[in-house]
């Protein structure tokens, strides 16, 4: 037999070895398979090309979650002269994708990041193991900074079923624009605030002042648009009113 249809042989074993362990190992639910690091791995480096707040695909990165997680793997053959190596990576769903080692034809991890924040308010990180080399996964959350790092020794099959992986809540920042307009004239009108933030943080948006009104809408998430009116000033006076949006106070004048 020559040498390379030895190692493809050898492959194929550990293909089929370690698809039979995943088979057993995925019956026992919500338990996680094997060890867990959380502190960040080498592979962490790979990160230096993506922007703070969403998720890049390239070849040894796929994205999850509308692009909130970035998965990336990294592997050691050290017979093979292989060390810290970067897998590749192949998306299959919004949530999971896969990563092969030596060949494109050969499935090494199965990897998905589910959202369960309605259960227990945190997502969850599921790996799938196809390999017995040294391995480490490592999952960011874009949105916080946090990063999970999922190791394997080398001789080992180990699948990961962590679900407490990364919390739900989120640091929510709020941009909120100048009224559009500022000021009114003596007859009253309509008027706009612009609201930006991080998807899924919340606000309200509420009136301060008598002669400002039909504020809405009082509550949303995410970006988004606040409507207001303004009464018409019966009085020759000067007026201001305020109103408060996204914890802002936001100033108006009338004639």
């Amino acid at each position: 037999m020559s040498g390379d249809a030895a190692w493809e042989g050898i492959k194929n074993m550990r293909f089929w070895s370690g698809l039979c362990l995943l088979l057993v190992a995925g019956q026992t639910s919500g338990q996680t398979v094997g060890g867990r690091l959380d502190t960040p791995s080498p592979a962490a480096s790979l990160q230096s090309d993506q922007t703070a707040g969403s998720c890049l695909p390239v070849a040894t990165i796929f994205c999850a979650h509308d692009s909130r997680f970035l998965a990336q793997a990294t592997f050691s053959a050290p017979t093979l002269g292989i060390s810290n190596a970067s897998a590749t990576a192949v998306s299959l769903t919004n949530d999971s994708g896969y990563f092969w080692f030596f060949s494109p034809n050969n499935v090494e991890l199965v990897v998905k990041v589910v959202d369960g924040r309605a259960f227990n308010g945190f997502f969850w990180v599921f790996v799938g193991a196809l390999s017995d080399v040294a391995y480490e996964i490592i999952v960011t959350d874009t949105q916080t900074g946090a990063v999970k790092t999922y190791a394997n020794t080398a001789g080992n099959l180990r699948s990961f079923a962590d679900t407490a992986a990364f919390s739900g809540t989120q640091t929510c920042t709020y941009l909120v624009s100048a009224p559009v307009p500022q000021h009114f004239s003596q007859v009253g009108g309509g008027g706009s605030v612009t609201v930006t933030t991080q998807p899924e943080c919340p606000w309200t948006a509420v009136s301060n002042s008598l002669f400002i009104y039909n504020v809405t809408p009082a509550a949303s998430a995410g970006s988004g648009v606040v409507n207001f009116g303004v009464a018409a000033q019966l009085s020759p006076l000067h007026r201001t009113g305020r109103m408060t949006i996204a914890g802002a106070i936001v100033e108006i004048s009338q004639d």
